[in-house]
């Protein structure tokens, strides 16, 4: 196989100047940065377990929930998660009167 040249420059010269020319590229680009009150939380999940016991419910009562829709489940893998602040916003105040 034959090299061929496009211009009157020697290769190792012009993946030089591509090398430099990517550097300043790179050096120029800003790092994209959120501001300190858009902070992005990762979700945090908890197993069927954790939530049977934070909930003080059965894991019957819990797969009756995710039937019926109230509580939302995440499977990743062979393994279903949930959600900490799904299951904080379906827990529902309830007033007891005297």
């Amino acid at each position: 196989m034959q090299d061929v040249l496009l211009s009157p420059i020697q290769i190792s010269e012009l993946l030089e100047r591509i090398k430099q020319t990517i550097r300043e590229e790179l050096a120029a680009a800003q790092p994209v940065t959120l501001p300190a009150d858009k902070k992005i939380e990762p979700h945090q999940y908890l197993t069927g377990k954790e939530v049977c016991r934070r909930l003080k419910i059965t894991p019957p009562t819990l797969k009756v929930h995710v039937s019926s829709g109230l509580i939302r489940a995440y499977r990743l893998g062979r393994r279903k998660l949930y959600k900490v602040a799904e299951i904080d916003a379906a827990l529902n105040p309830v007033n007891v009167g005297k």
